[in-house]
């Protein structure tokens, strides 16, 4: 058995844990599973416990081949596509804005800044 940095147990070895905090070199993406859970079209988000055959395991630890089990029966994982994140433009309802640490924002002259 595998735990996690909050205890949880996964059937399977992982040789490493996402970290959770940004400036730690957490992933900061999304992650599409084809054919598998096509309602999911944007991706799932990290951290989501998928059931495997090995056992519930975070996203972000699938590979191509894992057994999935689905609603419709066990399903076997043929690709995991990783798309660039999308930009998003922020509307806030109040002048104060706090941005979580190591996030890059976008100005509407296209510039990159770090909030």
């Amino acid at each position: 058995m595998t735990h996690d940095d909050h205890g949880r147990s996964y059937g399977r070895k992982v040789d490493r844990l996402p970290a959770s905090n940004p400036s730690q070199g957490a992933p900061r993406r999304r992650l599409k599973i084809e054919d598998i859970l096509p309602c999911y079209e944007n991706g799932i988000a990290l951290g989501t416990l998928v059931l495997t055959a090995d056992g519930a395991l975070p996203v972000e630890y699938l590979e191509q081949g894992d057994r999935i089990i689905t609603r419709s029966g066990m399903r076997t994982l043929r690709n995991i596509d990783t798309p660039a994140p999308q930009m998003f433009t922020l509307i806030f309802d109040s002048a104060e804005v706090i941005f979580a640490d190591g996030f890059q924002v976008h100005s509407k002259t296209g510039k990159t800044f770090a909030a």
